[in-house]
C-alpha cells in the first residue's frame, strides 16, 4: 500500500497533510499562521490537529536542541544482546529511558539490537556513565560499539507533503560556548518534549509573565541553542520504514555531493557527522525494502566513483526523544 493510499485509508486529505507539514517545520507556529499558511480557518486548524492527534498520527511535538554549545559532547552506543529475556530487555530499556542525559533510545535490527545517545560534558564523564552500565549489565551484551557525535543534520519531512517543495535543514555540532541562566533551563526542559506548550502555560508553571517566555525562547533561537521544534510522526501506522546508511567513500573530497543530493532528496531526513565508524552516515524513510533499495541502487549509481560499499540498519521502534 503506497503512502498516498495509507493517508486515504486514515480519512485524511490534501489539508490535513499541509498541516502536518507546517507542524514539522514549525510545530509551535500559532494556529492562526497555520491556518492563513493552509488557506483554512484557524477552528478548523484546530480541530483538525486535535483529530491527528487523537489518532495517533502525531505522537507529540519535540525541540531540537543544540547542547554542544553548553560544553556537551554526544556519544552514540550500539548493544548487541545475549542471554537476555524479555523482562531484561525491559529493564535495561527502563534503565536507559530514566537517564535525563540520554536523549535518544531506538530499538534496531541487523548487526545490533538497540541503540542511544548521550550528552556528556566529556569522555570522563561518559566513562563513569559507561563503568555503571557495565557493571549493571555487561553480561547481556554480546558485542558493544561506540562512536562520537560530531555534527547532525535534521531535514524536514519532505514527504509529508509532496506538493511543497520547501526543504528546511538545520544542524547542531559546535565549539562555540554560550550560557544561560537557571530560568532559561527550566524553559528548555519543559518543552523539550512538548514543543507547542503555550507561552502561558510555561510562565504560569515557572512563575514567569508570558512576555519573560517569549523573551528567554527568541534568545534562545538567536544563540542557536533551540535549533527547531519539530512533529513526533507515527512513522509505524504509515507502515513506514526507518533506515540508517553508512558509506564508506573512495574519495572525502566528494563529502559535500553526497550532502547536496541528501538534502534535496525528499526520504532523506538526517545526516549523522561521527567519528569511529563509516565515512558518510545517512538516515531516510522508505514505504517498502523495495524502495530503500530503490534509494541505494540511484546513490550508487549517481556516486559509483565515490561510494566503495555501505551497510545499513533498521530501526523497529523510536522509544525516546528529548534532547533536555
Amino acid at each position: 500500500m503506497s503512502l498516498n493510499e495509507v493517508f486515504a485509508k486514515l480519512g485524511l486529505d490534501s489539508k490535513d497533510r499541509e498541516i502536518l507539514f507546517e507542524l514539522d517545520l514549525d510545530s509551535r507556529v500559532s494556529v492562526n499562521k497555520l491556518a492563513k499558511n493552509v488557506k483554512l480557518k484557524p477552528g478548523t486548524v484546530n480541530y483538525r490537529i486535535k483529530k491527528l492527534e487523537e489518532k495517533n498520527i502525531v505522537l507529540g511535538y519535540y525541540t531540537a536542541i543544540d547542547r554542544s554549545l553548553l560544553g556537551f559532547e554526544q556519544f552514540r552506543v550500539y548493544l548487541k544482546y545475549q542471554y537476555i529475556n524479555p523482562e531484561k530487555e525491559q529493564e535495561l530499556v527502563d534503565y536507559l529511558m530514566e537517564n535525563e542525559m540520554i536523549w535518544w533510545v531506538g530499538k534496531i535490527g541487523g548487526e545490533f539490537d538497540l541503540c542511544f545517545v548521550i550528552w556528556a560534558r566529556n569522555t570522563f564523564e561518559f566513562n563513569e556513565f559507561w563503568k555503571k552500565l557495565m557493571l549493571k549489565y555487561r553480561n547481556l551484551f554480546q558485542k558493544m560499539s561506540v562512536s562520537v557525535y560530531v555534527g547532525l543534520y535534521q531535514f524536514n519531512l519532505a514527504f509529508l507533503n509532496p506538493e511543497n517543495e520547501k526543504r528546511v535543514k538545520i544542524f547542531s555540532g559546535t565549539d562555540k560556548r554560550v550560557s544561560i541562566s537557571k530560568k532559561e533551563e527550566k524553559i528548555l526542559k519543559l518543552i523539550s518534549d512538548n514543543a507547542r506548550m503555550p507561552s502561558i502555560e510555561i510562565a504560569k508553571k515557572l512563575k514567569l509573565t508570558p512576555i519573560q517566555v517569549k523573551y528567554a525562547l527568541n534568545k534562545m533561537k538567536k544563540l542557536g541553542l533551540i535549533q527547531g521544534f519539530r512533529l513526533k510522526f507515527n512513522f509505524d501506522l504509515f507502515g513506514l520504514n526507518y533506515y540508517k546508511v553508512q558509506f564508506n567513500l573512495k574519495d572525502l573530497k566528494q563529502y559535500k555531493k553526497l550532502a547536496d543530493f541528501a538534502l534535496q532528496h525528499k526520504n532523506i531526513i538526517y545526516i549523522d557527522q561521527t567519528i569511529g565508524v563509516e565515512d558518510f552516515e545517512t538516515e531516510l524513510i522508505a514505504s517498502s525494502h523495495k524502495e530503500f533499495m530503490g534509494i541505494i541502487k540511484e546513490m550508487k549509481e549517481k556516486f559509483s566513483e565515490i561510494i566503495k560499499d555501505y551497510n545499513y540498519i533498521l530501526y523497529s521502534e523510536i522509544l525516546k526523544i528529548k534532547y533536555f
